[in-house]
């Protein structure tokens, strides 16, 4: 039949008011059934969460991580009287883990730059890996790619497009990082702005 809860208001002053039910985080395990305590989905919620690195998600959820993560380190500190005082804490963790790894992104520092070079004109482009692990990146113009493989941590690729023509006009480049963030494969997708560059007379 599913859960059902219920709310009882006993006014003191005067009747009247609302109260909206948002979500629930309830056990699948009744107290009723008297079966033994389990923290083990907990405790692998709370190594998981410590084990990310917050530069590779945004600020805002980041920040909701960590409160969830708080709330359940500080849970797994008390004492626990029913499973539902274990499973409460760690779905409300689950699931802001659930949505980093949604919004997971690699760090990584681009520029875009048009130069001339013998008279013609190249639109450069350098990527920064920020990311602790090694990453693919691939830097994309309209004047041809390339690829580079295992980018270490800190590292930075580089290479200057020839547009065999002595103008190019202004444009964007576009870089595609690859690796992994919290055990998931991830992509990330930057694009970066170039000025427009005549050469010669």
């Amino acid at each position: 039949m599913g859960h059902r809860v219920g709310l009882f208001n006993y006014a003191t002053q005067e009747t009247g008011g609302r109260v909206d039910f948002d979500h629930y985080l309830l056990s699948d395990t009744l107290t009723a059934q008297a079966r033994p305590l389990d923290t083990s989905a907990l405790d692998a919620a709370i190594a998981h969460a410590e084990s990310l690195d917050g530069r590779h998600y945004p600020a805002d959820a980041w920040a909701a991580a960590q409160s969830a993560l708080t709330a359940a380190r500080s849970a797994r500190a008390g004492h626990f009287g029913t499973q539902n005082q274990i499973d409460a804490p760690e779905r409300a963790l689950s699931y802001q883990l659930a949505r980093l790894g949604v919004l997971a992104a690699l760090p990584v520092t681009v520029t875009a730059q048009a130069r001339c070079l013998g008279g013609k004109a190249y639109v450069a482009v350098r990527a920064r890996n920020d990311s602790d692990g090694p990453v693919g990146v691939a830097l994309e113009t309209a004047y041809g790619s390339r690829s580079f493989a295992a980018v270490a941590p800190g590292a930075s690729v580089y290479q200057s497009f020839n547009s065999r023509a002595v103008s190019v006009a202004a444009g964007t480049a576009t870089v595609r990082v690859t690796g992994v963030v919290g055990g998931r494969d991830v992509t990330t997708v930057r694009t970066v702005q170039h000025p427009a560059a005549t050469c010669g007379g």
